[in-house]
């Protein structure tokens, strides 16, 4: 039986989401040459395992205006009653979401610039901390890539 079309093969794979083994035994041919045409008709492969709980049905209107009544904590306190993850609350929301623990760094990086102006002007570390909703370490991290210096290397000139 000869390998199908690329139109077959995507309504087979992503919509009816069958496997790449329940394929190949339909068409009774190897994995890899299954995946080799997959490729060539640029189908994009699912991650490997089980797969995964599909996002809900939700109005992203009502969530964004329930964020704005509640906030986003409410929001996310909600999701998470529901069964649904940072993740999946995020594409519903239409923002992508951050890694675990990133979120004060990026809000630094976002205003290095900023933040290194204010501190040349005298604003304290812990100032710019609370101003820019992150901790004096992101500051400080903020701080270290702005200096235009030696990459956190002692000067040269200053004999120690």
């Amino acid at each position: 039986m000869p390998i199908p079309e690329a139109a077959q093969l995507h309504h087979d794979y992503v919509r009816e989401g069958k496997t790449i083994r329940e394929l190949a035994s339909v068409y009774r041919c190897r994995t890899s040459v299954l995946l080799a045409a997959m490729d060539a008709a640029g189908i994009t492969r699912r991650r490997p395992g089980r797969p995964r709980a599909p996002v809900p049905d939700w109005d992203a209107e009502k969530l964004h205006q329930l964020v704005k009544a509640k906030g986003i904590r409410y929001v996310r306190a909600f999701a998470r009653r529901h069964g649904v993850n940072r993740e999946k609350l995020a594409v519903l929301l239409g923002t992508p979401p951050l890694e675990r623990g990133q979120r004060r760094r990026q809000v630094a990086v976002a205003h290095d610039a900023a933040i290194r102006s204010a501190y040349e002007a005298g604003a304290s570390i812990n100032s710019l901390a609370t101003r820019y909703g992150c901790t004096r370490r992101a500051i400080g991290y903020s701080l270290d890539r702005t200096s235009g210096g030696n990459n956190g290397q002692p000067d040269p000139a200053i004999e120690l």
